[in-house]
């Protein structure tokens, strides 16, 4: 096990600490300007990782060894100048809607105090905008999904 960064300590054992994340999608990072200038809309509203197992060794020793898979479900919201279902909808123009469309990259970060530390790496699963909201709920699969089911191997041939 690798021993921990002495800001991050210091973060946590402070009383009061400021939880922070930061979500890079497309290869675009949230709130950040893009390649032409412009900010990129959209907060984070809700963010949750999810793990699952998948092995037959006691719960002590699964994060050790054995499968593993992870979900991220991310709600987001629309900036001042556009809703969230105008910018990342299906429906919404290519760009900034394509870093949301499935297949896109999806990297996430979670921290204390500015200290963030990678949480979540994959590639977007589904998106959906509901009309009347300006929420778009993201949901991203790590690279698991692409190792279950029938795979095929090329023949090889002697010659």
């Amino acid at each position: 096990m690798r021993s921990g960064r002495p800001e991050i300590d210091r973060a946590l054992a402070a009383g009061e600490r400021a939880h922070t994340y930061k979500a890079r999608l497309g290869g675009v990072s949230l709130g950040e300007k893009d390649y032409q200038g412009t900010t990129v809309g959209g907060y984070v509203q809700s963010w949750a990782v999810e793990r699952t197992y998948n092995t037959d060794l006691p719960t002590a020793m699964r994060a050790f060894g054995g499968g593993a898979a992870a979900q991220l479900d991310l709600d987001l919201s629309g900036s001042d100048e556009k809703s969230a279902p105008r910018t990342f909808s299906p429906w919404a123009p290519r760009w900034p809607g394509d870093m949301v469309r499935p297949g896109q990259s999806v990297t996430f970060f979670a921290g204390v105090d500015g200290l963030d530390l990678p949480a979540f790496r994959g590639t977007v699963r589904a998106r959906s905008a509901v009309s009347g909201t300006d929420t778009v709920k993201i949901t991203a699969l790590d690279g698991t999904e692409r190792l279950r089911g029938r795979r095929s191997f090329p023949i090889r041939t002697r010659g």
